[in-house]
């Protein structure tokens, strides 16, 4: 089982050196599981709200 800290650096490599390859078989090549990694990256996202700050 893959933790937080393994999909987040996936994500970093991904954004890094991942020029050419979509995300899913970026995770292929470094047997990852896709389905997992899709799950965690949007529950992730989830979690992120925009907010708008008054001065």
């Amino acid at each position: 089982m893959e933790r937080t800290s393994d999909y987040e650096q996936l994500l970093f490599l991904y954004k890094a050196e991942g020029k050419g390859f979509s995300l899913e078989q970026y995770c292929i090549n470094n047997e990852i599981n896709y389905r997992t990694f899709d799950r965690w990256y949007r529950n992730q996202h989830e979690r992120v709200r925009a907010v708008q700050v008054s001065k």
